[in-house]
C-alpha cells in the first residue's frame, strides 16, 4: 500500500513539473488518451474556423488558389494543415497547401495530399515536407485543388478570404505568395495549423 500511494505522489509530482492539469475526462482513465485543447499549442491545432460552423462549400477551380490568415499563439514547429473538404467525383482528387509569414514572400513550407473519391466532408491533413519554425504571430495558409469536383467548407458573413488567379494547382505554391484578385471576401475557410 505504501508502494503504491508513492507511486502515485510521484506521478503527480511528475505532472505537476510538467506544468501540466489534467481531470478524469481528459485521461479517458489511466492515461489512455490525453485532450489538448485547440489553440493552447505547442501541440495544437490553430484554426481559422472550425468544420461545425461551416455553411458554404465553393468549388476549387484548377486555375486558381485561395488562402486564409491563421493566428498561433505560441512558438514551436509547424508540421501540417487540414482543410475540410468533399471530394463529389467519383475518383481521387489532390489537395495542395502552403505556408507563407503574414508579409508574403516565397513559401515558408509546403506540402501535398490525396482526397479519395469517398472523402465526403472530412479534414485533409496537409504533411508539410520539412516543420518549420514559427513564432507567436499570424500566417497565411493558401491551398489549391486540382478539379471543381472537390471543395472546401468555410463560414459566411465573418473573416477575409483571398482568392488568387495567377497561377492554378500546377504552378502552386506561388514564389512570391501573389496579389489576390478577389481579397478581404467576408468568408472563414475551415482550415487549421498544427503547431509542435
Amino acid at each position: 500500500m505504501v508502494k503504491i500511494i508513492a507511486s502515485l505522489s510521484l506521478c503527480f509530482l511528475t505532472l505537476l513539473a510538467l506544468g501540466q492539469a489534467f481531470t478524469l475526462s481528459d485521461t479517458a482513465w489511466l492515461g489512455q488518451r490525453v485532450a489538448i485543447p485547440a489553440g493552447g499549442g505547442p501541440d495544437a491545432w490553430y484554426d481559422v474556423e472550425t468544420s461545425a460552423n461551416g455553411d458554404t462549400l465553393p468549388v476549387f477551380s484548377a486555375s486558381e488558389y485561395s488562402s486564409a490568415v491563421v493566428t498561433v499563439g505560441q512558438a514551436g514547429s509547424a508540421t501540417k494543415v487540414r482543410l475540410f473538404v468533399r471530394n463529389a467525383g467519383a475518383v481521387t482528387r489532390n489537395l495542395k497547401c502552403a505556408l507563407y509569414a503574414a508579409g508574403g514572400g516565397a513559401p515558408l513550407a509546403s506540402g501535398t495530399a490525396a482526397v479519395l473519391s469517398t472523402d465526403d466532408d472530412v479534414y485533409i491533413e496537409v504533411t508539410f515536407g520539412s516543420p518549420v519554425a514559427v513564432t507567436a504571430t499570424t500566417y497565411v495558409i493558401a491551398f489549391a485543388g486540382d478539379s471543381g469536383d472537390m471543395g472546401y467548407w468555410y463560414k459566411a458573413g465573418v473573416g477575409a478570404l483571398d482568392i488568387y488567379n495567377s497561377v492554378g494547382y500546377s504552378g502552386f505554391p506561388e514564389n512570391p505568395l501573389g496579389t489576390p484578385a478577389f481579397d478581404n471576401l467576408a468568408r472563414n475557410a475551415c482550415v487549421s495549423l498544427y503547431v509542435d
